[in-house]
């Protein structure tokens, strides 16, 4: 039978645990809060603010990256916060402290673009943005998102004398850089997400998207080491002069939580480009 005073109440786990000591002058203020009704959640968390856990920065070391991407699940039953005690009996006893799923928790990131190769550097930290024609990069963990616009759309309608294009199909075609290796740590995300830009830098909704992901896509195929987006009401908006043309912003699902990046090749590589495939129609007046 495992110790009542275990730190797992069973001998069997499914996954890792990490077990962090805490001082004792810790738990003692717990303890020392005889005066405060602490039952009452309200005032529990004015007492007690919360954890904040970090980790030291994994410098390169001989030329590679040392450092590491942890999951924690903190709503897991095997996460919790125990203290340790004696009671006026001399009985040791424990009291665990959980975080249920309506507890606040979030994840903050700092990141250090300087250990970056120089192409990604002088693109993104230099805002040499002619490099996205060969190149380009997203990233999550509050990180790098990649825009695209299409500048000559509206001449292009111009140009038409007394016509109008139907757009019947728009996919913007992503493939992914020779240089990701699908087979390792950091291979390409499984999903991805695209959406409008306005011209103060805030988002919106793309109208493709209300048709549903089997039409609307983003899911990346390992088979064509590529993903695609239909936006073919979002460039006929655009045509039309119903939307903005501030271009498209394109991000990595779960960004939030998801340790991943991916490479992307830009629209001047011979081959493999990023692209749109347009199916049109031209009608007269």
């Amino acid at each position: 039978e495992p110790s009542t005073l275990s730190n797992i109440d069973s001998d069997t786990l499914n996954a890792a645990v990490l077990r962090i000591p805490l001082n004792n002058d810790f738990g003692q203020k717990f303890l020392d809060t005889v005066s405060r009704p602490l039952s009452d959640s309200d005032k529990f968390k004015e007492f007690f603010k919360g954890l904040y856990v970090t980790c030291e920065t994994a410098l390169p070391r001989d030329g590679k990256n040392e450092g590491a991407a942890l999951y924690f699940s903190l709503t897991s039953s095997n996460s919790y916060i125990r203290i340790y005690y004696h009671n006026d009996n001399g009985e040791a006893k424990f009291y665990d402290f959980t975080v249920t799923s309506g507890d606040t928790h979030f994840n903050h990131f700092d990141h250090d673009y300087s250990l970056g190769s120089p192409e990604f550097r002088q693109q993104v930290v230099d805002g040499d943005i002619t490099l996205g024609n060969s190149t380009l990069y997203a990233q999550t963990m509050a990180g790098v998102r990649t825009k695209i616009t299409f500048p000559n759309l509206e001449h292009w309608a111009d140009t038409l004398q007394n016509c109008h294009i139907i757009i019947n199909e728009a996919k913007l075609i992503l493939p992914s850089n020779a240089s990701v290796d699908d087979s390792s740590f950091l291979k390409s995300p499984k999903k991805l997400n695209l959406v409008g830009l306005n011209e103060d830098g805030s988002t919106y909704v793309l109208p493709d998207y209300l048709e549903g992901s089997s039409y609307y896509g983003g899911t990346y195929s390992p088979a064509t080491r590529s993903a695609f987006f239909r936006i073919s009401e979002y460039m006929q908006s655009l045509i039309m002069k119903k939307k903005p043309n501030n271009g498209i912003s394109l991000g990595i699902n779960g960004a939030s939580y998801n340790a991943t990046r991916w490479i992307i090749n830009g629209p001047d590589k011979e081959e493999n480009k990023l692209r749109v495939e347009v199916t049109y129609s031209l009608v007269g007046e």
